[in-house]
């Protein structure tokens, strides 16, 4: 049994691994600067264009000066999984670096190294899920914030909201190149 759903889902990404690599690009092209509000909206409408329609019950923590904050969850109620994101990046729409390129097997752009890759990696899991027919059977919650390059100032009490509801948390960012793990905004461990 699980060497078959193993199968389904190695399937699934080499199947989609050029979609899924579009859809980064596609991510790291829009400008979601903190205070680019308009700009991580749409970053946003990008990501529940995907998945939005799987989840039953979708819940906006409207805002004034940075992206929405958006809460998306299978669990009814139940204790689940609980998959982190912030689709906010630091460079302002006039920053040089805002374009995104491939050179080889190494793509640039805003986020590819970063969240950007987290939040294409947790929409093709999720539609990995699906297709292997996992997706129902586990609760999960998706909580993607749009102001964590500036401290998390709004989106931590919709984070916090979520943490007592959860089994397990998981930040699906980026590693640096040689697989150190974020745990500062000046530091890797």
């Amino acid at each position: 049994m699980e060497a078959d759903i193993r199968e389904k889902l190695v399937a699934f990404t080499e199947r989609h691994a050029a979609e899924q690599l579009q859809f980064l690009i596609d991510l790291s092209r829009q400008n979601s600067y903190t205070y680019n509000k308009a700009g991580t909206d749409r970053l946003a409408e990008l990501i529940l264009s995907k998945i939005g329609g799987l989840f039953p019950s979708h819940r906006v923590a409207e805002q004034a000066e940075v992206g929405n904050h958006h809460v998306l969850s299978s669990a009814a109620g139940r204790k689940s999984i609980c998959v982190l994101g912030h689709m906010d990046t630091v460079f302002p729409p006039e920053h040089p670096f805002r374009d995104c390129r491939l050179e080889g097997d190494r793509l640039h752009g805003p986020g590819t190294g970063d969240m950007k890759a987290g939040l294409a990696t947790i929409v093709y899991a999720i539609l990995a899920l699906k297709e292997a027919g996992l997706f129902e059977a586990i609760p999960l919650t998706i909580v993607l914030g749009g102001d964590e390059e500036v401290g998390s100032v709004t989106s931590r009490p919709v984070y916090e909201a979520e943490r007592g509801n959860a089994l397990a948390c998981l930040v699906i960012e980026g590693a640096g190149p040689a697989g150190e793990i974020v745990v500062s905004r000046n530091g890797k461990a």
